[in-house]
């Protein structure tokens, strides 16, 4: 514990006023594939969980990635390793053509971002929110090590 304020009261702060802008930008941008879902995950090893937030469009790229690949081995006899390594073989050839389409998604959802940022109030104040307590967040960080 620092002060009045722990570490991790400061993180979790932090960490809802990040999802805070992304709830303001789901609700205001033009595309829902755009739309940002953050989702917990266990680290492996551990019992504490990861927290990370993906655009739709990269959820459904990997989601389709993987619907063909478990397509393409179902369809192969148990025990077929010939079937199983054709079937994967193809498989990455579809998922890299799934995913190819991420690189331009990311350039929109960042031009949609940052033209929102600029017109509309309510997303420009969560942004700010966000920076203030990442600032003090890190600032505590850095407190602490010394």
């Amino acid at each position: 514990m620092r002060g009045k304020r722990s570490l991790l009261s400061l993180r979790r702060d932090m960490q809802t006023a990040r999802e805070n802008v992304w709830q303001v930008f789901n609700a205001t941008n033009t595309d829902d594939d755009f739309d940002i879902t953050c989702t917990s995950a266990p680290r492996t090893g551990s019992h504490y969980k990861n927290r990370a937030c993906r655009p739709q469009y990269a959820d459904k790229a990997t989601r389709q990635a993987s619907q063909d690949l478990a397509r393409r081995m179902s369809a192969c006899a148990p025990g077929d390793s010939a079937c199983l390594e054709a079937a994967m073989q193809m498989a990455t050839g579809d998922a890299q053509a799934h995913l190819a389409i991420i690189p331009y998604m990311d350039k929109r959802l960042d031009e949609e971002f940052h033209r929102l940022a600029a017109e509309q109030p309510e997303l420009a104040a969560a942004i700010l929110e966000y920076l203030a307590k990442q600032h003090e967040y890190e600032e505590a960080v850095r407190d602490d090590a010394k």
